[in-house]
């Protein structure tokens, strides 16, 4: 059984990165492309793999290429797809993801799935049941089943929220963990008393509320008081997947009983080396990369870059190789 379980609809992220956004009638040459898994949930759970913990995905995809690419990435980060049920004539969710060296910054232009959601009868909730965390980013009916039915048998339940939208208020009464962005501390508030408003999010439930700020860090409380995690200076290539991958890491050090604060320090470095590599898998460390991170400042390159040139390879080539169930090879 695995450690996390998560509810998502993977996709797909073709990433190309450029000297600066192209204006009207501009052409240019891409300095780099990569073919990467892409979603919040499903990054996450690559993540949490990698750094060794068991992790399953439930979800939809298409049978289209992007479907099969989808899965097999899964499978080479070690996670377990027994949950994704592939749509016969389904389209898998793809995202063009342009980062330019201008800016450090990146652009996303998104196509939607279309794919019919998970069925109730589709899903073994034992699974959920059974799992030390359970972790959710988008909030539907299927999420809110699943985080009550973990509450109710005392799994972990960490969001991600990336975004607001007014769904996150329902399962705010099951969450254990909460992670939102600067976007959705925001929403909710307007001054900078930051362990004020902490504290007013964990009034809504959650015993452990996290805002991540980006290039500052995050800030956190819970019952072991207010804390303020820097971010680790590294050569930043591209910060897609970034927030994905903090996540799942988290995730991960909950399964092995580390504290918030601890946590924290932890998913901030394995975060920090995913942005030396372009998109949101490629960079993604072992748990012994990122305690050597920890220790001495060094990223250790090797197993990275070679990652990076895997992801370089055509789309026809990544989405039907045959991979081994549980490889993390790659």
């Amino acid at each position: 059984m695995a450690d996390i379980i998560g509810f998502e609809n993977p996709g797909i992220d073709f990433l190309c990165t450029l000297p600066h956004l192209p204006g009207s009638n501009e052409a240019m040459y891409m300095q780099k492309q990569s073919w990467q898994g892409g979603g919040q949930v499903s990054t996450g759970l690559a993540a949490a793999s990698r750094l060794g913990a068991a992790a399953a995905l439930c979800g939809t995809v298409g049978d289209d290429i992007f479907g099969r690419f989808c899965c097999n990435d899964l499978i080479r980060h070690g996670v377990d797809i027994s949950g994704v049920k592939v749509r016969p004539g389904g389209r898998t969710g793809f995202s063009l993801v342009l980062s330019d060296e201008e800016t450090r910054g990146r652009s996303i232009i998104m196509r939607s799935a279309k794919t019919s959601p998970l069925l109730e009868t589709e899903i073994d909730f034992e699974m959920v049941k059974q799992a030390k965390v359970l972790h959710l980013a988008w909030v539907d009916d299927i999420g809110l089943e699943a985080a009550r039915i973990a509450k109710e048998n005392g799994v972990t339940v960490l969001l991600d929220a990336d975004n607001y939208y007014p769904r996150l208020e329902e399962v705010y009464q099951y969450v254990d963990v909460l992670i939102a962005s600067q976007f959705v501390y925001d929403h909710y508030f307007t001054d900078d008393e930051e362990e004020k408003n902490l504290k007013t999010t964990l009034s809504w439930g959650p015993q452990v509320a996290i805002y991540t700020k980006g290039s500052k860090g995050c800030i956190g409380l819970w019952k072991g008081g207010f804390f303020c995690q820097e971010a680790f200076h590294v050569p930043v290539v591209d910060t897609v997947g970034a927030g994905d991958v903090f996540h799942g890491a988290f995730a991960s050090c909950l399964v092995r009983g580390m504290t918030p604060v601890e946590a924290a320090e932890f998913s901030s470095a394995v975060s920090a080396i995913k942005c030396t590599r372009i998109g949101g898998r490629a960079g993604i460390p072992t748990r012994e990369m990122t305690e050597h991170f920890l220790k001495t400042g060094e990223i250790q390159d090797e197993a990275l870059d070679k990652r990076v040139a895997y992801y370089e390879r055509g789309l026809e080539q990544l989405a039907d190789e045959k991979i081994e169930t549980g490889c993390i090879a790659h």
